[in-house]
């Protein structure tokens, strides 16, 4: 066994969880009318954020623990017509831009559920968010297709906010 071992793998892992067409996805924090979540402990919540992917909901990432272990993860759904986030018309496409969008939050806020996040503004959206927020009806302000470093191809991405140009980026030749 080399001194990485199996729990240095999982750590630094995104599990990411494709579900199948037709399903629909859901967010629910486990609370019940009766018992309201201690503020303190809550993660910052945008007002604006879809808890059915009926309503606009793409997918989401966090962790669980397991033991001394903690394990992250994504779940998107199979975007397609009035389920997810259908910007792209073809499904694939809608599943890899919500998975980058996914990869890219899990990357700055990957303990969100400890509420240990980095990349929030005021309103509580992360760094994918904002941009999908300031694109309002016309995602294609955001989600675009992008060229393949080896110039074989393009593929779909969702643009991230960006300090440097106070606003959605997306890949740039040299950084800022």
């Amino acid at each position: 066994m080399s001194t990485n071992g199996p729990c240095t793998a999982v750590s630094s892992t995104l599990f990411n969880f494709m579900l199948p067409s037709g399903v629909v996805l859901t967010i629910d924090d486990g609370s019940s009318d009766a018992e309201a979540p201690n503020e303190s402990q809550t993660p910052p919540h945008d007002p604006d954020e879809k808890s059915s992917s009926l309503e606009g909901l793409g997918g989401f990432h966090g962790s669980v623990k397991f033991g001394n272990q903690r394990i992250y993860y994504a779940v998107g759904v199979y975007s397609q017509g009035s389920n997810g986030i259908d910007a792209f018309g073809v499904p694939w496409k809608n599943v890899v831009a919500t998975f980058y969008h996914e990869l890219n939050e899990a990357r700055t806020d990957a303990d969100v559920e400890e509420n240990k996040v980095a990349w929030v503004n005021s309103r509580g959206e992360e760094i994918g968010d904002i941009p999908m927020s300031l694109a309002g009806n016309d995602l294609s302000k955001v989600m675009v297709e992008v060229s393949l470093a080896d110039g074989s191809g393009t593929t779909p991405i969702q643009l991230m906010w960006s300090n440097a140009v106070h606003g959605p980026e997306g890949p740039i030749a040299h950084p800022h």
